[in-house]
């Protein structure tokens, strides 16, 4: 998945612990997630985060996604002009 500095991610799985979880994409960590159900949670897209994994990290154990989330620039959006 792709997207902006800023930008919501949500994240599914199981095994989190809601005040017990950290989340970095690369080397570069969230704020704490905001649980939405016990299987998932969001969190946003931090300053100074680079094409790389995400990963997940509680007391028990640590996880990396196979895959690099790609921070994309965001675009203006123009939506009238006179």
């Amino acid at each position: 998945t792709n997207g902006p500095v800023g930008m919501d991610v949500v994240v599914f799985g199981a095994g989190f612990a809601q005040g017990a979880t950290q989340v970095k994409f690369g080397t570069v960590p969230t704020a704490a997630p905001v649980f939405t159900a016990p299987t998932q949670f969001i969190v946003k897209v931090p300053n100074g985060a680079t094409n790389a994994p995400i990963t997940v990290s509680t007391s028990v154990g640590t996880n990396v996604t196979p895959y690099k989330f790609l921070v994309t620039t965001a675009i203006p959006l123009v939506d009238d002009f006179e």
